[in-house]
């Protein structure tokens, strides 16, 4: 058989993806459609903004665990989603090991983000387990991709932001290990413009130079015309 037909993806989606938050439009479309092109199983992990963190991070391990005669050995994961399957791997390591590949796409991995390491921390739980903002505070698509501006975002859609505060306190804790994305079979795609998901010059250096790459773009680089054909292009390399 051969070795593209045998691989099955999972795809953990980012923070705030899911659809009915986005007037249905579904940002990794062109990455399913790429991976189908070439004959891969593919599947999602899909969560709410409304889930408890701790409830989408169980729902996603039993996903994973429940895979055992068909299982997934491609995870590619992107932004939040990045976070939740480097915990998973945390914790899994041995599991982990045996992937044929974990792909990062400008992954919530650090709390290199000042501005959100400090709000995390003082910020009470029962103010942000409850608190909702427009998406275009939390999210603005100006610094999603290069063609996102105020005309285009969305200000009457309230996301509550209670998982990444979640998630920024576990990482406050370093209850995620970078060293996670130097395993052999483990790989960073990181945005020059990012400007969510902050990875320092520090953090940069703790991973190693194979095992990461920084492409020109935004957030959601695979989606800028200008940018996706660089992403692609290493996108099936690592495949």
């Amino acid at each position: 058989m051969n070795r593209l037909y045998s691989k099955r993806i999972l795809f953990v989606r980012g923070f705030n993806t899911y659809k009915s938050y986005n007037n249905d439009k579904d940002y990794y479309s062109s990455i399913k459609a790429f991976c189908l092109a070439l004959g891969y199983d593919f599947d999602w992990f899909n969560y709410s903004p409304e889930e408890d963190f701790d409830e989408v991070y169980r729902r996603m391990d039993e996903k994973i665990r429940k895979n055992k005669s068909n299982k997934y050995n491609v995870i590619i994961s992107h932004s939040m989603g990045g976070g939740l399957v480097g915990l998973w791997v945390t914790n899994n390591r041995k599991r982990a090991k045996k992937m044929k590949k974990i792909i990062y796409l400008m992954p919530l991995l650090t709390n290199d983000n000042t501005l959100l390491r400090y709000l995390s921390r003082f910020i009470p739980n029962n103010i942000t387990n409850s608190l909702v903002l427009p998406k275009a505070l939390i999210i603005p698509n100006n610094i999603l991709w290069n063609d996102g501006n105020i005309w285009n975002d969305f200000y009457t859609v309230l996301v509550p932001v209670k998982q990444i505060v979640t998630m920024y306190n576990k990482l406050n804790v370093r209850e995620l290990d970078l060293q996670v994305v130097n395993l052999s079979n483990s790989f960073v795609i990181y945005a020059s413009e990012e400007a969510l998901n902050i990875l320092s010059p520090v953090s940069i250096m703790k991973i190693k130079p194979e095992n990461f790459a920084l492409l020109k773009g935004k957030h959601l680089l695979f989606w800028e015309a200008d940018h996706a054909e660089e992403f692609f292009t290493l996108f099936r390399q690592l495949l």
